[in-house]
């Protein structure tokens, strides 16, 4: 029961506020809180509980001690209260997960060995990709994106001995996922432990993010590789597919490169990429 006094303090209009910035319908539907009727005082205290605070104000604090970490371009205003609960919702499902020690040398080994699940369907590369990060360290898990957040995927450490990748599906195709989840894996291989990286759809790069896109690139499609594919006076369908098959991995990455280059222009090749539906994340 909330007492009479605590109701009061609940429904205040900067509490009321907080409320209403928070993505509540998102999060009931996809299951990270209960759903609960009209009462705004419930909801409060439901998203309280989600949080693991007694106020709003502990949530404020925490807030900005958090955004003190990020690693982020600010380009375009976002919802403080959807990316809280986006990373949250990481973090809890991430602490599920268990882990051994965090260990540098087998986490790449584990890189390696991932990036030839590239070819196979969402149901089986993501069970095992999981299975890959946990045994050196690393907790994987995948968020739905929830609106007004722009960001795509981040990467942190839990604890001194294990870091968690954060991603989503935004862009709902293969190249784009798995750039993603290599560009985590460079943050958390050799940058800052102490900073949360976000990735959003910005057109700055700090040096940092330079790094991760390159080792993203680069394991994706090793660089000496994709020189001699651009070398091709056509970059058609068969190329594409002989060369996929070459260096061991899915068509659509190497589609999605040619792209993002200026390669190959965007209407093309698209039906080699593979679509993905949020089943993924089962």
């Amino acid at each position: 029961m909330v007492r009479n006094k605590e109701r009061k303090n609940l429904d205040s209009f900067k509490i009321i506020e907080w409320l209403n910035s928070m993505p509540f319908k998102e999060m009931v539907n996809y299951g990270w809180i209960p759903r609960v009727k009209s009462d705004r005082i419930k909801k409060i205290q439901t998203l309280l509980n989600f949080f693991g605070f007694a106020s709003p104000d502990n949530f404020n604090k925490w807030w900005a001690n958090c955004q003190a970490k990020f690693r982020m371009s600010t380009a375009r205003p976002i919802n403080k209260g959807a990316l809280a609960a986006w990373l949250r919702q990481g973090k809890i499902l991430g602490r599920e997960i268990d882990c051994e020690l965090f260990n540098k040398s087998k986490f790449i080994d584990s890189l390696y060995k991932i990036r030839f699940l590239t070819v196979l369907d969402p149901k089986e590369f993501v069970p095992k990709a999981k299975k890959l990060c946990a045994e050196s360290g690393v907790a994987l898990v995948l968020v739905p994106e929830l609106p007004n957040t722009g960001v795509w995927g981040a990467s942190r450490w839990l604890t001194s001995n294990k870091a968690l990748i954060q991603l989503s599906i935004r862009y709902k195709t293969n190249d784009h996922f798995w750039f993603s989840f290599f560009h985590e894996a460079a943050h958390i291989l050799k940058h800052n432990k102490s900073l949360v990286y976000l990735e959003n759809d910005s057109k700055y790069f700090s040096d940092e993010e330079r790094e991760a896109n390159n080792f993203a690139a680069n394991i994706l499609i090793p660089s000496a590789n994709y020189r001699r594919l651009i070398r091709s006076p056509k970059l058609s369908k068969k190329l594409i597919l002989r060369f996929s098959e070459q260096i061991g991995i899915h068509p659509g990455i190497i589609v999605g490169r040619l792209q993002h280059e200026g390669l190959l222009d965007y209407r093309f090749h698209n039906k080699l990429k593979m679509h993905l539906k949020w089943v993924i994340s089962q």
